[in-house]
C-alpha cells in the first residue's frame, strides 16, 4: 500500500517561521508609534510644511528602532507573549521619545 493511499503525507508538515524577539519588540514599538501619530494628527491636524513631513518620517523610524533595541535587551532571556512585549515597550518608548524631545529642545 502506498503512503499517499493510507492518508499519510510524504513530506512532513512545515512550521511557519516564528518572528524573532527583536521583530516582536519592533512591532510593539510600531504600535505605540502609530498610536502617537494618530493622536498627534487628531490634536493638531496634519502638517502643512514639507519640512514637517521629514520630521514625521524621522519619528516613525528612529524611536521605534531604539525602543525595540531597549526592549529586546530587557526581554533577552525570555520568550514572552506579545501582550507582555507591548507592556514592556511602552515605558521604553516613552523614555526614548522623552530623551529625543529633550535633545530637540536643547538645540
Amino acid at each position: 500500500m502506498d503512503i499517499v493511499e493510507r492518508g499519510i503525507d510524504a513530506e512532513p508538515a512545515r512550521r511557519t517561521p516564528q518572528p524573532t524577539l527583536f521583530e516582536r519588540c519592533f512591532g510593539a514599538a510600531m504600535v505605540w508609534t502609530a498610536l502617537t501619530v494618530v493622536v498627534l494628527f487628531a490634536v493638531s491636524g496634519p502638517p502643512v510644511l514639507t519640512d514637517a513631513w521629514g520630521a514625521i518620517v524621522g519619528i516613525l523610524v528612529v524611536p521605534p528602532l531604539f525602543t525595540a533595541a531597549l526592549a529586546w535587551l530587557l526581554l533577552l532571556r525570555r520568550r514572552p507573549r506579545f501582550g507582555l512585549v507591548l507592556l514592556v515597550t511602552l515605558p521604553c518608548f516613552l523614555a526614548v521619545v522623552g530623551v529625543s524631545v529633550l535633545l530637540a529642545l536643547n538645540r
